[in-house]
């Protein structure tokens, strides 16, 4: 949908999005800033929503998303902080989700929200942090 949209800087995503489909935001470079609305619906991020979005630094994953499927943030190789909401759905994160993603150290996951790691999802030196 915005694939390539060089100029994007910012976006926020209303409440009756259910799901971001395949590549939606890919190689948006400029993207620094993801936002939800209040009582947001998504409850999955397709294949390579935002892969290659490179001034991405962080993002905070609202509770309902159940699904981040393949590669979705590949290459954002800024990107250093992903921290998921609370939720009582579990979350399943398919492999490679954030291949190539040089800068992230840290993944935080509610203690509390059962959770499935794909292999290869993270990068290696990658920590799993709970709270």
């Amino acid at each position: 949908v915005f694939a390539g949209c060089l100029s994007l800087r910012s976006i926020c995503l209303p409440r009756g999005v259910r799901a971001l489909g395949s590549f939606s935001f890919e190689r948006c470079s400029a993207l620094t800033t993801i936002t939800f609305e209040a009582d947001f619906c998504l409850s999955s991020m397709g294949l390579g929503a935002f892969k290659d979005c490179l001034s991405l630094q962080s993002i905070s994953i609202p509770g309902g998303v159940r699904t981040l499927e393949m590669s979705v943030f590949s290459g954002c190789k800024n990107l250093a902080t992903v921290t998921f909401e609370g939720g009582s759905a579990p979350l399943h994160v398919e492999i490679e989700a954030f291949k190539d993603c040089s800068s992230l150290r840290f993944v935080r996951i509610p203690r509390n929200r059962k959770k499935t790691i794909g292999q290869g999802a993270l990068p290696a030196g990658c920590v799993v942090e709970t709270f």
